[in-house]
Protein backbone atom coordinates (compact mmCIF):
# COMPACT_ATOMS: atom_id res chain seq x y z
CA UNK A 1 0.00 0.00 0.00
CA UNK A 2 1.06 3.57 -0.51
CA UNK A 3 2.39 5.53 2.44
CA UNK A 4 0.27 8.30 3.89
CA UNK A 5 0.93 11.82 2.73
CA UNK A 6 2.44 10.77 -0.58
CA UNK A 7 1.00 12.64 -3.58
CA UNK A 8 0.90 10.81 -6.93
CA UNK A 9 -0.69 13.74 -8.74
CA UNK A 10 1.30 16.79 -9.89
CA UNK A 11 0.80 20.13 -8.14
CA UNK A 12 -2.03 22.45 -9.33
CA UNK A 13 0.17 24.57 -11.62
CA UNK A 14 1.58 21.49 -13.36
CA UNK A 15 -1.92 20.05 -13.82
CA UNK A 16 -3.06 23.30 -15.48
CA UNK A 17 -0.08 23.20 -17.84
CA UNK A 18 -0.77 19.57 -18.78
CA UNK A 19 -4.44 20.35 -19.45
CA UNK A 20 -3.50 23.29 -21.65
CA UNK A 21 -1.02 21.14 -23.60
CA UNK A 22 -3.63 18.45 -24.20
CA UNK A 23 -6.00 21.02 -25.68
CA UNK A 24 -3.35 22.39 -28.00
CA UNK A 25 -2.66 18.89 -29.38
CA UNK A 26 0.04 18.56 -31.98
CA UNK A 27 0.73 22.29 -32.13
CA UNK A 28 4.07 22.72 -30.41
CA UNK A 29 5.15 25.59 -28.17
CA UNK A 30 7.14 28.52 -29.54
CA UNK A 31 9.56 26.15 -31.23
CA UNK A 32 8.40 25.41 -34.74
CA UNK A 33 6.98 21.98 -35.40
CA UNK A 34 7.54 19.75 -38.40
CA UNK A 35 4.92 17.75 -40.25
CA UNK A 36 3.68 14.50 -38.74
CA UNK A 37 4.53 11.96 -41.42
CA UNK A 38 2.68 8.72 -41.82
CA UNK A 39 4.57 5.45 -42.17
CA UNK A 40 2.93 4.50 -45.45
CA UNK A 41 4.28 5.52 -48.83
CA UNK A 42 3.04 8.29 -51.09
CA UNK A 43 0.86 7.72 -54.17
CA UNK A 44 2.70 6.17 -57.16
CA UNK A 45 1.90 9.21 -59.31
CA UNK A 46 3.76 11.65 -57.08
CA UNK A 47 7.11 11.99 -55.37
CA UNK A 48 7.90 9.81 -52.40
CA UNK A 49 7.07 11.11 -48.95
CA UNK A 50 10.05 12.34 -46.98
CA UNK A 51 10.45 12.70 -43.26
CA UNK A 52 10.83 16.38 -42.55
CA UNK A 53 14.13 18.06 -43.32
CA UNK A 54 15.93 14.88 -44.52
CA UNK A 55 14.39 14.88 -47.99
CA UNK A 56 13.54 17.58 -50.52
CA UNK A 57 11.32 20.43 -49.36
CA UNK A 58 8.79 21.42 -52.02
CA UNK A 59 6.92 24.02 -49.97
CA UNK A 60 6.23 25.12 -46.40
CA UNK A 61 3.23 25.96 -44.26
CA UNK A 62 3.70 28.80 -41.80
CA UNK A 63 0.84 29.69 -39.50
CA UNK A 64 -0.59 30.19 -36.04
CA UNK A 65 -3.71 29.51 -34.01
CA UNK A 66 -5.72 32.72 -33.87
CA UNK A 67 -7.57 31.75 -30.71
CA UNK A 68 -7.52 28.93 -28.19
CA UNK A 69 -10.23 27.16 -26.20
CA UNK A 70 -8.47 28.30 -23.07
CA UNK A 71 -8.85 32.12 -23.00
CA UNK A 72 -5.68 32.44 -20.93
CA UNK A 73 -3.56 30.42 -23.36
CA UNK A 74 -1.34 32.25 -25.82
CA UNK A 75 -1.69 31.67 -29.57
CA UNK A 76 0.92 29.25 -30.88
CA UNK A 77 2.96 29.49 -34.09
CA UNK A 78 4.05 26.53 -36.18
CA UNK A 79 5.81 25.59 -39.40
CA UNK A 80 5.47 22.39 -41.43
CA UNK A 81 7.53 21.23 -44.41
CA UNK A 82 5.91 19.60 -47.44
CA UNK A 83 7.97 16.74 -48.87
CA UNK A 84 5.39 14.77 -50.87
CA UNK A 85 2.79 15.31 -53.56
CA UNK A 86 -0.14 15.27 -51.11
CA UNK A 87 -0.56 16.67 -47.60
CA UNK A 88 -3.61 16.20 -45.39
CA UNK A 89 -4.60 18.92 -42.93
CA UNK A 90 -6.89 18.18 -40.03
CA UNK A 91 -7.51 17.83 -36.33
CA UNK A 92 -4.59 16.57 -34.30
CA UNK A 93 -4.83 12.89 -33.49
CA UNK A 94 -6.60 11.90 -36.71
CA UNK A 95 -5.00 8.99 -38.56
CA UNK A 96 -3.27 9.70 -41.84
CA UNK A 97 -3.41 7.01 -44.53
CA UNK A 98 -1.28 7.47 -47.66
CA UNK A 99 0.06 10.99 -47.32
CA UNK A 100 1.74 13.33 -44.91
CA UNK A 101 -0.46 14.69 -42.18
CA UNK A 102 -0.26 18.04 -40.37
CA UNK A 103 -2.24 18.36 -37.16
CA UNK A 104 -3.76 21.78 -36.53
CA UNK A 105 -4.94 21.34 -32.95
CA UNK A 106 -7.85 19.68 -31.17
CA UNK A 107 -10.45 22.39 -31.78
CA UNK A 108 -13.79 20.94 -32.89
CA UNK A 109 -14.12 23.52 -35.66
CA UNK A 110 -11.24 21.70 -37.40
CA UNK A 111 -12.40 18.44 -38.98
CA UNK A 112 -10.40 15.24 -38.81
CA UNK A 113 -9.67 15.65 -42.52
CA UNK A 114 -10.32 19.32 -43.16
CA UNK A 115 -8.37 19.93 -46.39
CA UNK A 116 -5.86 18.37 -48.76
CA UNK A 117 -2.95 20.18 -50.40
CA UNK A 118 -1.74 18.45 -53.55
CA UNK A 119 0.58 19.08 -56.45
CA UNK A 120 -0.93 18.56 -59.92
CA UNK A 121 1.72 17.54 -62.42
CA UNK A 122 -0.40 18.26 -65.50
CA UNK A 123 -0.88 21.92 -64.60
CA UNK A 124 2.39 22.30 -62.64
CA UNK A 125 0.77 23.94 -59.63
CA UNK A 126 -0.34 23.37 -56.06
CA UNK A 127 -4.01 23.13 -55.16
CA UNK A 128 -5.99 22.90 -51.94
CA UNK A 129 -9.23 20.90 -51.77
CA UNK A 130 -11.78 21.52 -49.03
CA UNK A 131 -12.91 18.24 -47.40
CA UNK A 132 -14.93 19.67 -44.50
CA UNK A 133 -18.50 20.91 -44.19
CA UNK A 134 -17.08 23.82 -42.17
CA UNK A 135 -15.42 25.16 -45.31
CA UNK A 136 -12.21 27.14 -45.66
CA UNK A 137 -11.08 30.65 -46.54
CA UNK A 138 -8.37 31.09 -49.19
CA UNK A 139 -7.12 34.58 -49.98
CA UNK A 140 -10.16 36.11 -48.23
CA UNK A 141 -12.68 34.05 -50.26
CA UNK A 142 -14.84 31.29 -48.73
CA UNK A 143 -14.99 27.83 -50.31
CA UNK A 144 -17.17 24.89 -49.33
CA UNK A 145 -16.68 21.15 -49.31
CA UNK A 146 -15.39 19.73 -52.60
CA UNK A 147 -14.17 23.04 -54.01
CA UNK A 148 -10.60 23.32 -55.31
CA UNK A 149 -8.44 26.45 -55.35
CA UNK A 150 -4.97 27.02 -56.82
CA UNK A 151 -2.30 28.02 -54.30
CA UNK A 152 0.30 30.65 -55.07
CA UNK A 153 3.30 31.88 -53.13
CA UNK A 154 2.09 33.41 -49.84
CA UNK A 155 -1.52 32.35 -50.35
CA UNK A 156 -3.40 32.69 -47.06
CA UNK A 157 -5.53 29.76 -45.86
CA UNK A 158 -7.83 29.79 -42.82
CA UNK A 159 -9.12 26.49 -41.43
CA UNK A 160 -11.18 27.11 -38.33
CA UNK A 161 -8.99 29.04 -35.87
CA UNK A 162 -5.80 28.18 -37.78
CA UNK A 163 -4.35 30.74 -40.21
CA UNK A 164 -1.71 29.41 -42.63
CA UNK A 165 0.57 30.88 -45.29
CA UNK A 166 1.62 28.66 -48.19
CA UNK A 167 5.26 29.48 -49.00
CA UNK A 168 7.29 28.27 -51.98
CA UNK A 169 10.99 27.45 -51.44
CA UNK A 170 13.80 29.92 -52.02
CA UNK A 171 17.50 29.59 -52.80
CA UNK A 172 18.21 30.06 -49.10
CA UNK A 173 16.53 26.74 -48.29
CA UNK A 174 19.00 23.89 -48.01
CA UNK A 175 18.34 20.99 -50.33
CA UNK A 176 20.81 18.20 -51.03
CA UNK A 177 18.54 16.72 -53.70
CA UNK A 178 19.00 19.61 -56.14
CA UNK A 179 21.42 18.73 -58.99
CA UNK A 180 24.07 21.18 -60.12
CA UNK A 181 25.44 24.27 -58.43
CA UNK A 182 23.23 26.90 -60.09
CA UNK A 183 20.65 28.61 -57.93
CA UNK A 184 17.03 28.78 -59.07
CA UNK A 185 17.45 32.49 -59.79
CA UNK A 186 20.43 31.77 -62.06
CA UNK A 187 18.56 29.02 -63.88
CA UNK A 188 15.54 31.25 -64.55
CA UNK A 189 17.81 34.05 -65.76
CA UNK A 190 19.58 31.64 -68.13
CA UNK A 191 16.24 30.52 -69.57
CA UNK A 192 15.04 34.05 -70.31
CA UNK A 193 18.44 35.15 -71.64
CA UNK A 194 18.55 32.23 -74.10
CA UNK A 195 16.13 34.00 -76.45
CA UNK A 196 13.74 31.05 -76.51
CA UNK A 197 10.92 33.13 -75.01
CA UNK A 198 11.44 36.46 -76.76
CA UNK A 199 8.29 36.25 -78.88
CA UNK A 200 6.11 34.71 -76.15
CA UNK A 201 7.35 37.30 -73.67
CA UNK A 202 6.11 40.12 -75.91
CA UNK A 203 2.73 38.49 -76.61
CA UNK A 204 1.05 36.39 -73.94
CA UNK A 205 3.94 35.93 -71.50
CA UNK A 206 5.89 32.88 -70.33
CA UNK A 207 4.59 30.25 -67.92
CA UNK A 208 6.65 28.63 -65.19
CA UNK A 209 6.18 25.30 -66.96
CA UNK A 210 7.93 26.65 -70.07
CA UNK A 211 10.86 27.84 -67.99
CA UNK A 212 11.07 24.52 -66.15
CA UNK A 213 11.02 22.50 -69.38
CA UNK A 214 13.76 24.66 -70.93
CA UNK A 215 16.01 24.16 -67.90
CA UNK A 216 15.39 20.40 -67.83
CA UNK A 217 16.28 20.15 -71.53
CA UNK A 218 19.21 22.56 -71.88
CA UNK A 219 21.03 22.67 -68.52
CA UNK A 220 23.27 19.62 -68.35
CA UNK A 221 22.88 19.00 -64.61
CA UNK A 222 19.09 18.78 -65.00
CA UNK A 223 18.86 16.62 -68.14
CA UNK A 224 18.92 13.43 -66.05
CA UNK A 225 16.83 14.74 -63.15
CA UNK A 226 14.41 12.43 -61.38
CA UNK A 227 10.69 13.05 -60.96
CA UNK A 228 11.27 14.41 -57.45
CA UNK A 229 13.95 16.77 -58.73
CA UNK A 230 11.74 18.02 -61.58
CA UNK A 231 9.00 18.78 -59.07
CA UNK A 232 11.57 20.52 -56.91
CA UNK A 233 12.62 22.55 -59.96
CA UNK A 234 9.00 23.51 -60.63
CA UNK A 235 8.47 24.92 -57.15
CA UNK A 236 11.89 26.59 -57.22
CA UNK A 237 11.15 28.35 -60.52
CA UNK A 238 7.77 29.52 -59.24
CA UNK A 239 9.41 30.81 -56.07
CA UNK A 240 11.86 32.91 -58.10
CA UNK A 241 9.15 34.32 -60.37
CA UNK A 242 6.99 35.34 -57.40
CA UNK A 243 9.79 36.75 -55.25
CA UNK A 244 12.15 38.46 -57.70
CA UNK A 245 11.59 42.03 -58.84
CA UNK A 246 13.15 41.15 -62.20
CA UNK A 247 9.89 39.52 -63.37
CA UNK A 248 6.34 40.80 -63.71
CA UNK A 249 3.23 38.70 -63.37
CA UNK A 250 0.63 38.83 -66.14
CA UNK A 251 -2.67 37.36 -64.97
CA UNK A 252 -4.93 36.37 -67.84
CA UNK A 253 -8.19 35.02 -66.45
CA UNK A 254 -11.02 33.74 -68.60
CA UNK A 255 -14.31 35.15 -67.35
CA UNK A 256 -15.97 31.75 -67.76
CA UNK A 257 -13.24 29.83 -65.95
CA UNK A 258 -13.02 29.02 -62.27
CA UNK A 259 -10.36 30.58 -60.04
CA UNK A 260 -8.49 27.27 -60.06
CA UNK A 261 -8.15 27.49 -63.86
CA UNK A 262 -6.19 30.73 -63.73
CA UNK A 263 -3.03 30.68 -65.82
CA UNK A 264 -0.12 32.78 -64.59
CA UNK A 265 2.21 34.26 -67.19
CA UNK A 266 5.44 36.18 -66.64
CA UNK A 267 7.79 38.54 -68.40
CA UNK A 268 11.01 40.29 -67.48
CA UNK A 269 10.79 43.72 -65.91
CA UNK A 270 13.95 44.81 -67.75
CA UNK A 271 14.50 42.67 -70.85
CA UNK A 272 17.89 44.27 -71.70
CA UNK A 273 20.71 41.97 -70.54
CA UNK A 274 23.23 43.18 -68.00
CA UNK A 275 26.60 43.94 -69.65
CA UNK A 276 30.02 43.71 -67.98
CA UNK A 277 31.53 47.08 -66.92
CA UNK A 278 33.95 47.24 -69.89
CA UNK A 279 31.23 46.55 -72.46
CA UNK A 280 28.83 48.89 -70.68
CA UNK A 281 31.37 51.77 -71.01
CA UNK A 282 32.02 50.93 -74.65
CA UNK A 283 28.30 50.95 -75.40
CA UNK A 284 27.85 54.30 -73.65
CA UNK A 285 30.78 55.99 -75.50
CA UNK A 286 29.83 58.04 -78.61
CA UNK A 287 30.75 56.38 -81.91
CA UNK A 288 33.98 57.58 -83.55
CA UNK A 289 33.61 59.79 -86.67
CA UNK A 290 34.33 58.13 -90.00
CA UNK A 291 37.63 59.25 -91.61
CA UNK A 292 37.30 61.68 -94.52
CA UNK A 293 39.42 62.11 -97.66
CA UNK A 294 41.09 65.22 -96.22
CA UNK A 295 42.47 63.15 -93.38
CA UNK A 296 44.67 61.20 -95.78
CA UNK A 297 47.77 63.29 -96.83
CA UNK A 298 50.04 61.92 -99.54
CA UNK A 299 53.71 61.61 -98.52
CA UNK A 300 56.18 64.05 -100.22
CA UNK A 301 57.80 62.91 -103.50
CA UNK A 302 61.47 61.85 -103.26
CA UNK A 303 64.10 64.26 -104.79
CA UNK A 304 65.49 63.52 -108.31
CA UNK A 305 68.46 61.13 -108.48
CA UNK A 306 71.95 62.79 -108.75
CA UNK A 307 74.88 60.44 -109.53
CA UNK A 308 77.29 62.73 -107.69
CA UNK A 309 75.34 62.36 -104.53
CA UNK A 310 74.19 58.76 -104.43
CA UNK A 311 71.88 57.70 -101.68
CA UNK A 312 73.64 56.40 -98.59
CA UNK A 313 72.34 52.93 -99.29
CA UNK A 314 74.22 52.72 -102.64
CA UNK A 315 78.06 52.32 -102.88
CA UNK A 316 79.98 55.19 -104.58
CA UNK A 317 80.89 54.71 -108.28
CA UNK A 318 84.46 53.47 -109.04
CA UNK A 319 87.08 56.14 -109.98
CA UNK A 320 87.89 56.63 -113.71
CA UNK A 321 90.93 54.67 -115.10
CA UNK A 322 94.28 56.55 -115.43
CA UNK A 323 95.20 58.01 -118.87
Amino acid sequence: CKPRGRQDRPPPRARAAIASASRVGAVRSRARMSAEVSSSSSPPSGPKASAGEEGPIFAKLQGKLLYMEDPEAEAEEFEASIGSATVRLGRSGAEADSAEFVGLGNTKSISRHHATIRWVRETDRWEIVCMSKNGMVVDKAFYGRGETVALEHKSSVKLGPCAIYFVLPSDDDRDSNKPGKHTYAELVKMAFASGAFDRAEKDEGVSSTDVRDWIAKNVHAWTTATADQIKLLSTGVQGVLYRSKDYEKLDKVDAASAPAARQNKWKRSNPSPDLPPAKRLAAAAPPAAAPTAAAFVAPPAPPPFDPRFPPPSQPPPPPPPPP
